[in-house]
């Protein structure tokens, strides 16, 4: 059991400081978004004791129990844990403005940077609704001229197509759709589908595995460690 939690611990910490200390500081604003009272959908989880076996003694018992103590306390304080409002949707409290785009959660467009000032989203509340899938499974695509990275998303693409039933396919006349284009600093993609443009922006580093992760963004996965019910787990 000690074993699970710290290996736990420690891959939260790798996947946040990855996705959220790697962006560029100085192309990036930080907006603390109008915040509400959320009105959750489910009651507060109540973290159940950690049971100790009656064999172990009452030092490791005592050991285990801070470790666990101190891994709560750490989520408590994590502000990625995502909120509902009592029609499902993500109550959002900040994000980040990175050169032309507004980013939540170190990676998951919002929009641009001129719409979102434009509509007045820093001045009220701001939801994120329910991720939709795309009919058929199928989702249309495009790619920019002169992309740095056409190779790591044709591989992405083919790993996608020949290991699950989705089907990536160069856009005919598609309304709703992705556009893979270049972007100047980590990697970015729109959540879930829409029927208009869906984006995934991309720096020169971004290789396959990182564009896999951007494009389960797109298919409509959230980061899980931010679920509303992820301390039924951890």
């Amino acid at each position: 059991m000690k074993k699970i939690l710290v290996a736990t611990f420690i891959g939260f910490l790798i996947y946040t400081f990855y996705f959220f200390y790697r962006e560029d500081i100085r192309s990036e604003k930080k907006i603390v978004i109008f915040k509400q009272n959320p009105i959750t959908m489910t009651e507060k989880v109540t973290i159940p004791r950690v049971k100790v076996r009656k064999k172990v003694s009452k030092i490791k018992a005592k050991k285990v129990k801070e470790e666990k103590r101190g891994i709560l306390k750490n989520l408590e304080k994590d502000e990625t844990y995502v909120e509902l409002d009592n029609k499902g949707n993500m109550l959002v409290t900040s994000v980040f403005i990175n050169g032309k785009y507004v980013i939540y959660q170190g990676d998951i467009l919002i929009s641009d940077k001129e719409t979102f000032y434009k509509e007045g989203r820093d001045k009220k509340p701001l939801t994120v609704g329910r991720p939709k899938l795309w009919p058929g499974g199928e989702v249309p695509y495009v790619v920019e001229d002169g992309l740095h990275n056409q190779k790591e998303v044709a591989e992405a693409i083919d790993y996608l197509n020949r290991n699950t039933d989705i089907k990536f396919m160069p856009r005919k006349d598609e309304k709703g759709y992705v556009e893979f284009k270049q972007g100047e600093s980590n990697c970015y993609a729109s959540l879930g589908y829409k029927e208009q443009k869906r984006q995934v922006v991309l720096e020169k580093g971004c290789g396959k595995k990182e564009i896999l992760h951007e494009l389960m963004h797109i298919l409509g996965f959230f980061h899980e460690q931010c679920r509303e019910d992820r301390d039924n787990y951890l």
